[in-house]
Protein backbone atom coordinates (compact mmCIF):
# COMPACT_ATOMS: atom_id res chain seq x y z
CA UNK A 1 0.00 0.00 0.00
CA UNK A 2 2.66 2.03 1.15
CA UNK A 3 4.10 1.66 -2.80
CA UNK A 4 0.72 2.93 -4.38
CA UNK A 5 0.76 6.37 -1.95
CA UNK A 6 4.31 7.12 -3.02
CA UNK A 7 3.43 6.31 -6.67
CA UNK A 8 0.22 8.05 -6.86
CA UNK A 9 2.05 11.67 -5.90
CA UNK A 10 4.00 11.43 -9.51
CA UNK A 11 0.45 10.60 -11.12
CA UNK A 12 -1.30 13.34 -9.99
CA UNK A 13 1.42 15.75 -10.62
CA UNK A 14 1.58 14.90 -13.93
CA UNK A 15 -2.33 15.04 -14.51
CA UNK A 16 -1.78 18.57 -13.01
CA UNK A 17 0.72 19.42 -15.82
CA UNK A 18 -0.96 17.83 -18.56
CA UNK A 19 -3.90 20.27 -17.68
CA UNK A 20 -1.62 23.44 -17.48
CA UNK A 21 -0.49 22.68 -20.46
CA UNK A 22 -3.60 22.40 -22.53
CA UNK A 23 -5.16 25.73 -20.64
CA UNK A 24 -1.57 26.58 -21.86
CA UNK A 25 -2.33 25.39 -25.27
CA UNK A 26 -5.81 26.65 -25.45
CA UNK A 27 -5.33 30.41 -24.20
CA UNK A 28 -2.31 30.59 -27.08
CA UNK A 29 -5.22 29.47 -29.45
CA UNK A 30 -8.01 32.12 -28.11
CA UNK A 31 -5.14 34.82 -27.93
CA UNK A 32 -4.35 33.74 -31.78
CA UNK A 33 -7.93 34.10 -32.67
CA UNK A 34 -8.30 37.30 -31.00
CA UNK A 35 -5.15 38.94 -32.94
CA UNK A 36 -6.86 37.57 -35.72
CA UNK A 37 -10.53 39.04 -35.37
CA UNK A 38 -8.46 42.16 -34.69
CA UNK A 39 -6.82 42.47 -37.87
CA UNK A 40 -9.88 41.23 -40.08
CA UNK A 41 -11.79 44.31 -38.18
CA UNK A 42 -8.83 46.13 -39.16
CA UNK A 43 -9.05 45.38 -42.88
CA UNK A 44 -13.14 45.63 -42.99
CA UNK A 45 -12.75 49.45 -42.16
CA UNK A 46 -9.91 49.67 -44.67
CA UNK A 47 -12.13 48.07 -47.63
CA UNK A 48 -14.66 50.79 -47.02
CA UNK A 49 -12.21 52.91 -49.67
CA UNK A 50 -12.65 50.75 -52.43
CA UNK A 51 -16.55 49.89 -52.18
CA UNK A 52 -19.11 52.41 -53.88
CA UNK A 53 -22.47 52.94 -52.91
CA UNK A 54 -25.48 54.22 -54.93
CA UNK A 55 -26.08 57.86 -54.54
CA UNK A 56 -28.76 57.90 -51.42
CA UNK A 57 -25.58 56.51 -49.30
CA UNK A 58 -22.67 58.90 -50.28
CA UNK A 59 -24.67 61.49 -48.98
CA UNK A 60 -24.00 60.59 -45.17
CA UNK A 61 -21.75 58.18 -42.84
CA UNK A 62 -21.42 54.60 -43.43
CA UNK A 63 -23.72 52.12 -40.93
CA UNK A 64 -21.89 49.35 -39.67
CA UNK A 65 -24.40 46.30 -38.45
CA UNK A 66 -23.14 43.87 -36.24
CA UNK A 67 -25.13 41.93 -33.88
CA UNK A 68 -24.11 43.05 -30.37
CA UNK A 69 -23.65 38.80 -29.39
CA UNK A 70 -20.95 39.01 -32.43
CA UNK A 71 -17.29 37.94 -30.90
CA UNK A 72 -16.57 40.77 -33.34
CA UNK A 73 -18.62 43.44 -31.81
CA UNK A 74 -16.18 44.92 -29.24
CA UNK A 75 -13.56 44.64 -31.62
CA UNK A 76 -15.83 46.78 -33.92
CA UNK A 77 -16.91 49.09 -31.18
CA UNK A 78 -13.50 49.76 -30.14
CA UNK A 79 -12.49 50.48 -34.05
CA UNK A 80 -15.25 52.68 -34.78
CA UNK A 81 -14.90 55.14 -31.53
CA UNK A 82 -10.83 55.52 -32.82
CA UNK A 83 -11.90 56.50 -36.62
CA UNK A 84 -15.48 57.46 -36.69
CA UNK A 85 -14.57 60.82 -37.95
CA UNK A 86 -12.21 59.85 -40.21
CA UNK A 87 -13.35 56.90 -41.95
CA UNK A 88 -17.44 58.51 -41.70
CA UNK A 89 -18.48 55.21 -40.30
CA UNK A 90 -21.41 54.66 -37.75
CA UNK A 91 -21.65 51.38 -35.92
CA UNK A 92 -24.89 50.11 -35.25
CA UNK A 93 -25.55 47.50 -32.66
CA UNK A 94 -28.42 44.94 -33.84
CA UNK A 95 -30.16 42.24 -31.93
CA UNK A 96 -31.64 40.79 -35.56
CA UNK A 97 -31.96 41.83 -39.19
CA UNK A 98 -35.18 43.27 -38.18
CA UNK A 99 -33.43 46.25 -37.63
CA UNK A 100 -31.30 46.56 -41.17
CA UNK A 101 -33.15 49.33 -42.10
CA UNK A 102 -30.13 52.29 -43.18
CA UNK A 103 -27.21 49.54 -42.95
CA UNK A 104 -24.84 50.16 -45.40
CA UNK A 105 -22.46 47.31 -44.31
CA UNK A 106 -23.70 44.10 -42.68
CA UNK A 107 -21.03 42.00 -40.98
CA UNK A 108 -21.62 38.27 -39.59
CA UNK A 109 -18.88 35.51 -38.08
CA UNK A 110 -18.93 32.35 -38.12
CA UNK A 111 -21.16 30.30 -36.21
CA UNK A 112 -23.88 33.15 -35.83
CA UNK A 113 -27.19 31.74 -34.59
CA UNK A 114 -29.13 32.85 -38.07
CA UNK A 115 -28.87 30.73 -40.86
CA UNK A 116 -26.91 31.98 -43.76
CA UNK A 117 -28.91 31.64 -46.51
CA UNK A 118 -31.82 33.42 -44.38
CA UNK A 119 -29.06 36.05 -43.73
CA UNK A 120 -28.40 36.86 -46.91
CA UNK A 121 -32.25 36.46 -48.63
CA UNK A 122 -32.65 39.21 -46.11
CA UNK A 123 -30.35 41.47 -47.35
CA UNK A 124 -30.67 40.53 -51.15
CA UNK A 125 -32.60 43.32 -51.96
CA UNK A 126 -31.27 46.04 -50.31
CA UNK A 127 -27.96 47.96 -50.93
CA UNK A 128 -25.95 46.57 -48.18
CA UNK A 129 -22.65 45.62 -48.27
CA UNK A 130 -22.38 41.85 -46.63
CA UNK A 131 -19.12 41.19 -45.04
CA UNK A 132 -18.22 37.62 -43.21
CA UNK A 133 -15.54 35.33 -41.87
CA UNK A 134 -17.77 32.14 -42.78
CA UNK A 135 -16.50 29.53 -44.95
CA UNK A 136 -18.19 29.32 -48.35
CA UNK A 137 -19.93 32.81 -47.45
CA UNK A 138 -18.70 34.34 -51.14
CA UNK A 139 -19.54 31.22 -52.84
CA UNK A 140 -23.09 31.28 -51.21
CA UNK A 141 -23.78 34.99 -52.01
CA UNK A 142 -21.95 36.89 -49.59
CA UNK A 143 -20.30 39.85 -51.31
CA UNK A 144 -16.85 40.00 -49.36
CA UNK A 145 -15.67 36.37 -47.37
CA UNK A 146 -12.40 37.39 -45.39
CA UNK A 147 -10.60 33.65 -44.60
CA UNK A 148 -6.95 32.97 -43.38
CA UNK A 149 -4.31 31.58 -46.00
CA UNK A 150 -0.87 30.68 -45.10
CA UNK A 151 -1.06 32.95 -42.23
CA UNK A 152 -2.14 36.13 -43.76
CA UNK A 153 -5.66 37.17 -44.12
CA UNK A 154 -7.08 37.19 -47.69
CA UNK A 155 -10.89 37.73 -49.26
CA UNK A 156 -12.91 36.58 -52.07
CA UNK A 157 -15.71 38.53 -53.41
CA UNK A 158 -18.46 37.75 -55.53
CA UNK A 159 -18.89 40.56 -57.64
CA UNK A 160 -21.86 39.31 -58.86
CA UNK A 161 -24.06 39.80 -55.85
CA UNK A 162 -22.67 43.05 -54.85
CA UNK A 163 -23.83 44.00 -58.54
CA UNK A 164 -26.65 42.60 -57.93
CA UNK A 165 -26.76 45.48 -55.09
CA UNK A 166 -25.92 48.33 -56.79
CA UNK A 167 -22.64 47.88 -54.86
CA UNK A 168 -19.25 48.72 -57.15
CA UNK A 169 -15.84 47.32 -55.91
CA UNK A 170 -13.05 49.00 -57.28
CA UNK A 171 -10.24 46.99 -59.11
CA UNK A 172 -7.65 47.79 -56.74
CA UNK A 173 -9.67 45.79 -54.21
CA UNK A 174 -10.30 42.93 -57.21
CA UNK A 175 -6.75 42.47 -58.28
CA UNK A 176 -6.40 41.15 -54.11
CA UNK A 177 -8.92 39.18 -53.88
CA UNK A 178 -9.99 35.52 -55.43
CA UNK A 179 -13.17 36.48 -57.50
CA UNK A 180 -15.85 33.67 -56.90
CA UNK A 181 -19.25 33.14 -58.50
CA UNK A 182 -21.09 33.62 -61.90
CA UNK A 183 -20.08 36.21 -63.75
CA UNK A 184 -21.68 38.09 -66.63
CA UNK A 185 -20.35 40.46 -68.96
CA UNK A 186 -21.60 43.66 -66.36
CA UNK A 187 -19.58 41.95 -63.81
CA UNK A 188 -16.48 41.51 -65.83
CA UNK A 189 -16.69 44.97 -66.88
CA UNK A 190 -16.59 46.05 -62.96
CA UNK A 191 -13.67 43.78 -62.58
CA UNK A 192 -11.60 45.39 -65.50
CA UNK A 193 -12.30 49.08 -63.77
Amino acid sequence: MAYFILDHPPLKLTGRIMCLLLLFAFSMNTQASTDERALKTAIVFKLFRFVSWPDEHRQRELRLCVSQQDPYFPLFEAMATRQTNAAGVRLAAISSLAEKEGCDVAFRSSGSAQPLRQWLDTLRTQAVLTISDEKLFAENGGMINLLVEHDRVAFKINIAAAKAADITIQSPLLKLAHIVGKTSPLSEQVAKQ
